[in-house]
Formats: structure tokens, C-alpha cells, sequence
């Protein structure tokens, strides 16, 4: 099966080993046990599973109606292959940064998770309001409304994955592109859609 193959169990470790978190009570030189990979591993699938399938038909959805980046994404990954004698690797992976484009602009359009829930750790006054945030209170995040704002996202409506260049449209501060939550307990399936997407992108030819 596709993602039993060499690159992806590669690409999987790393994700989960760049993720592992030092907790307060963690020394820093703290290190992921076998079961505890194991179980991630389970997690990651059986939760990935739905959600990636979902994000690509997304993407897919919105390439067919813009051959035109369709056909950039091809180019990105012919040109990336060619460099890796037609294999692709950890490494080659990390050179599609349009195709990483593109999926980010679908979560951004079509975030699989709407809302987010945090607990407060400590009473906060809301700036300019007399609301005050009690400690233990469960507080929902739109992520829907953060990525759909037109103050972070000039004409939300619109998919354009230039609006992630360093030096795109995008003008948002921290915290308003949810997709995988944030923080050091950030989903870890941020760095596994490319994965899956690649070589869907590189041999589909989708129309609308």
C-alpha cells in the first residue's frame, strides 16, 4: 500500500520525531520510546486517513478549475524528480513549495476542523471590552472565520496559493491560519499531506 512505502515510513519518523514535545516537567534531552511511536503511528492513520482523502478532493476540485496552477504544480514536480533520477525522496519533498502552497490555500478554504476548542489557564480581560475570561473556561476558535476574513486574507473567496509567499497578499498576524491547531501540540499531519498529494497532482489531469 501506498503509504507503507520506504519514503513515506521516512517522512513519518521525522514528523513525529521533529514534534516531540518538552513539556515542563520533561527534561530537555527527553526522547520517544517504541510504543509511544507505535501509537502514534496508529493515530496518525487512523485519524489521516478521512481527512487527507478529503483535503486532496478539495485541491483537486479547485486545479480543475485553474489548469493553469494545475499545470505549475507538474512542472514544480517534474523539475524535482528529474533532480532526484526520477525518485521521490525526504529531501525532494521539502523542494515542493508550490505544491505546499496549494494545499495550505485548501485548508485555508477548506479547513477540515471548523472550530477548535482551548481551555483558559488564566483570567484574561478581552482588550476594550468589559469581558473577563475565567480560569478552566473552554473557549471555541472559529478557524472557518479566521481563514474567510477578509482583514487576514485579501479576497478569502478567491484561491490563490501565492497569497503564501513571504511576500504575498496574505497580511495576517500569528494564529489566524488553523488548519492543524498551533503550538507545540500542532497536528503532525501538517507535514504528511504533501506527501500524499505529489504524485496524484504530477499524473491527474482533472477537469472541471
Amino acid at each position: 500500500m501506498v503509504f507503507l512505502e520506504k519514503i513515506l515510513c521516512i517522512y513519518f519518523c521525522k514528523c513525529v520525531t521533529s514534534n516531540n514535545i518538552d513539556a515542563p516537567d520533561q527534561k530537555s534531552n527527553a526522547s520517544i520510546t517504541d510504543d509511544e511511536i507505535v501509537a502514534e503511528c496508529f493515530l496518525f492513520f487512523a485519524a489521516g486517513y478521512d481527512t487527507s482523502a478529503t483535503t486532496l478532493s478539495y485541491a483537486a476540485y479547485e486545479l480543475a478549475r485553474q489548469p493553469d496552477i494545475q499545470e505549475k504544480i507538474r512542472q514544480e514536480i517534474k523539475k524535482v524528480l528529474e533532480k532526484y533520477n526520477n525518485k521521490m525522496t525526504y529531501d525532494g519533498l521539502g523542494e515542493l513549495v508550490y505544491a505546499e502552497k496549494v494545499i495550505y490555500e485548501t485548508l485555508r478554504k477548506y479547513p477540515l476542523v471548523p472550530t477548535i476548542s482551548r481551555v483558559c489557564t488564566k483570567a484574561y480581560k478581552v482588550p476594550g471590552s468589559d469581558l473577563t475570561i475565567d480560569k478552566g473556561t473552554v473557549v471555541k476558535i472559529s478557524a472557518m472565520g479566521l481563514h474567510m476574513d477578509a482583514e487576514y486574507y485579501r479576497n478569502p473567496e478567491v484561491f490563490n496559493p501565492d497569497r503564501f509567499d513571504g511576500d504575498g497578499d496574505i497580511k495576517k498576524p500569528d494564529f489566524t491560519f488553523l488548519p492543524f491547531g498551533e503550538g507545540p501540540r500542532i497536528c503532525i499531519g501538517s507535514r504528511d499531506l504533501i506527501s500524499g498529494f505529489w504524485d496524484q497532482a504530477y499524473t491527474g489531469n482533472w477537469k472541471p
